[in-house]
């Protein structure tokens, strides 16, 4: 068995484990849409724009969707927690079915949004399993054949 170097290591960690919390976020989402009950339609009434600089000081731009709905006489406006990247996805004035939470009506996600929600989890869920495989293939190498 020889010195292995835990500093290496834990960098190496952290790497699929950017990965596999993202993974986490899209399946928490999906599971969130299945408790989601509440069914109304929505319109779009206000998108809130945030511009940043990305790798290579690219520009990028997200956009935050504010809906407006009404449940049991009752009107809430909230904005989606998740934005999207340099893409208007939904125009001011769309009407879109969303998903909401009966005890609290604030928490909603959009209908139909499951399928993008599943591929992404699954592509993020890949890439960390291989990189955990390499890093795991790595760390027996490490400690017992060098």
């Amino acid at each position: 068995m020889g010195k292995t170097n835990l500093g290496v290591w834990l960098i190496f960690i952290s790497f699929p484990s950017i990965f596999t919390y993202i993974a986490i976020q899209y399946f928490w989402q999906i599971k969130l849409l299945n408790q989601y009950k509440g069914r109304v339609i929505a319109k779009v009434i206000y998108i809130r724009e945030d511009t940043y600089f990305e790798r290579g000081f690219k520009k990028a731009t997200m956009y935050f969707f504010t809906f407006e709905y009404c449940i049991d006489e009752v009107v809430y406006r909230a904005e989606l927690k998740w934005g999207v990247k340099n893409n208007i996805q939904y125009p001011i004035g769309d009407e879109i079915e969303i998903q909401y939470d009966e005890k609290n009506p604030t928490k909603f996600l959009v209908s139909g949004e499951e399928k993008y929600w599943k591929k992404e989890a699954l592509k993020y869920t890949i890439v960390a399993g291989f990189i955990w495989i390499v890093i795991i293939c790595g760390l027996i190498h490490d400690i017992f054949f060098r």
